[in-house]
């Protein structure tokens, strides 16, 4: 069972995932829960569609001009409720990525830059998400979001040479090596939970190797990053040599294989894969102007799955994966390759953000307005990534755990057209029948449904709940 229980996350979740909100004035926190129903109601709505009325969007708007009002005190209360979600947990991946929102045809703001090219125009996105091996979101711990000033026309040789200029700490690459010190105080904060900091091949930057073998003793985070650098390490036997990464690690035993289903894509058939994994602990040697800065050698373990026989004409799939956990044998490593697939949830997370929420739809110019309205997003964002997935994961849950009885008795009669059953379905059953009111098929062969039906699927359940409850005050009649 997971941590999901009524009794630590009731029903009501928008008065408990805000219940620590402190605008300084109650009637601003009211303010804040009903914007963040509306906004949760209507996802891929406007705001003025979402408020449904100039008084109402009026309101929203004056709410996001108050001084009292910022995306700090907005995300705090749901940090909080993370935390403790978190805390619950016997091990939770704290994973880190960029995306790009695109505000190119808003010529009057002044806090975006260029993200592609000089005309293409917006921000820059980097959440934490706190997820379980089991793939439930548990929220968002933290997030950074800046705008660049100008777009490089250097070459990449320039650009590696204005690089190195430049103090670690103000490289936009940093962001890195800050979100890893942040899951290490998450991680300090709870001894009882494993917290291991997850990131794509971006975050293969020495800095964090460094101070994570320095703050080892601790109890920092331990971390999992796909690798981009075939980095120099240590010949063990020959102290004065230096040996390159993967060629290394691939002349030791393989310690077993993994087998799956490659999707198609772009140029790729679908294909079954089947890898050797190779496995060894290594001293990664720091880079030239790592070691001018007095970093010193760090140890790792290295982590290879590499297809032995792809199709003729087919490059081989690989994956290497650096990490502070210890793997020993063949179920260590299928449990941190398992780890590092929920890397993907944040790629998930940022679909809904963008084609879900329709976050970079937003007319919001002034940049007052803007922040404390994406932070409001961000949480919608988090609940329909955290549905999806937990229903997958716990599926035999009863669905008032987390959907009121009006809620799953509308979504069955509007896909049934009878009345409801006098006992609640399950979570996975009520999620199903949300996502066929989203254009899910449900069929035998269709798998589980996607955030995009779910998110689809909640808005027309949202429509139908305010047309039953219209027709019951007129009529007297409802059921349940």
């Amino acid at each position: 069972m997971s941590f999901f229980l009524k009794g630590l996350f009731p029903m009501d979740w928008i008065e408990d995932e805000l219940s620590f909100l402190h605008l300084g004035d109650a009637r601003l926190n009211n303010r804040a829960k009903k914007i963040l129903t509306d906004f949760s109601a209507n996802p891929m709505k406007s705001i003025p569609e979402s408020c449904k009325g100039w008084a109402e969007t009026k309101a929203a708007y004056r709410f996001f001009d108050n001084e009292l009002v910022n995306a700090k005190k907005i995300i705090k209360p749901h940090r909080i409720a993370t935390l403790k979600r978190i805390k619950a947990q016997p091990i939770v991946l704290l994973i880190e990525d960029t995306s790009t929102l695109n505000y190119s045809g808003q010529k009057a703001r002044e806090d975006i830059g260029p993200i592609q090219q000089d005309n293409v125009r917006g921000l820059f996105l980097h959440p934490m998400l706190a997820v379980t091996p089991e793939r439930e979101c548990l929220g968002v711990v933290s997030y950074e979001q800046w705008a660049r000033s100008s777009f490089s026309h250097l070459s990449s040789e320039e650009r590696k040479k204005a690089r190195a200029l430049k103090k670690t700490n103000d490289k936009e690459s940093y962001r890195w090596v800050k979100g890893y010190k942040k899951a290490s105080r998450v991680a300090k904060a709870m001894p009882d939970t494993h917290c291991i900091y997850v990131t794509d091949r971006e975050g293969d930057i020495y800095d964090i190797y460094h101070e994570a073998q320095q703050a080892a003793e601790k109890g920092a985070a331990d971390w999992l990053i796909r690798a981009t650098f075939d980095r120099a390490i240590l010949d063990e036997e020959q102290h004065t040599k230096r040996n390159r990464l993967k060629k290394k690690v691939k002349t030791s035993s393989s310690i077993g294989t993994v087998e799956f289903h490659l999707s198609p894509a772009r140029n790729r058939k679908k294909r079954h894969v089947i890898q050797d994994i190779f496995v060894q602990e290594v001293t990664l040697l720091p880079p030239r102007d790592k070691a001018r800065l007095g970093l010193g050698s760090v140890k790792i373990t290295t982590l290879i799955a590499t297809e032995t026989n792809p199709p003729p004409g087919e490059k081989p799939i690989e994956w290497t994966l650096l990490t502070s956990v210890p793997i020993t044998d063949l179920e260590d490593a299928l449990k941190v390759i398992n780890w590092y697939l929920c890397r993907w949830q944040i790629e998930i997370f940022f679909k809904i953000l963008k084609s879900g929420c329709t976050i970079e739809k937003l007319q919001l110019n002034d940049k007052k307005r803007y922040d404390p309205c994406l932070a409001l997003y961000l949480i919608v964002a988090w609940r329909i990534l955290f549905m999806t997935m937990l229903g997958r994961a716990h599926p035999s849950l009863i669905s008032e755990c987390i959907f009121e009885p009006m809620e799953w008795q509308t979504a069955y009669i509007m896909l049934y057209h009878k009345p409801p059953p006098q006992e609640p379905p399950t979570l996975k059953e009520t999620l199903r029948m949300i996502a066929q009111l989203g254009g899910f098929l449900g069929r035998k062969h269709d798998g589980e449904p996607g955030s995009i039906v779910i998110w689809k699927g909640l808005q027309c359940l949202y429509s139908y709940m305010k047309a039953r409850d219209a027709f019951s005050r007129a009529f007297g009649h409802t059921y349940g």
